[in-house]
């Protein structure tokens, strides 16, 4: 959780970007999720997490579908 954290601090000093969607099969261990969120809205971020589509590998061709979708949206497809 303190990694997850240390690396936000560091993306959101980059970029300014405050809010954080945690997902992946390590966010199925309650304790590790719990960690991480209570962490991360200490530290001032907005956290986002899955409701609809699986945190496992069940979800990422979803998550790949929709960064699919935004690249080619950025293209003009």
């Amino acid at each position: 959780a303190a990694v997850i954290v240390e690396t936000c601090r560091c993306l959101r000093a980059e970029t300014g970007v405050e809010t954080v969607a945690i997902s992946g099969g390590v966010m199925q261990n309650r304790t590790m999720l719990g960690q991480a969120v209570e962490r991360l809205e200490a530290d001032g971020f907005r956290v986002l997490l899955q409701r609809l589509v699986p945190p496992n590998d069940a979800g990422m061709s979803f998550g790949q579908a929709a960064w699919a979708l935004t690249e080619l949206a950025g293209q003009g497809e």
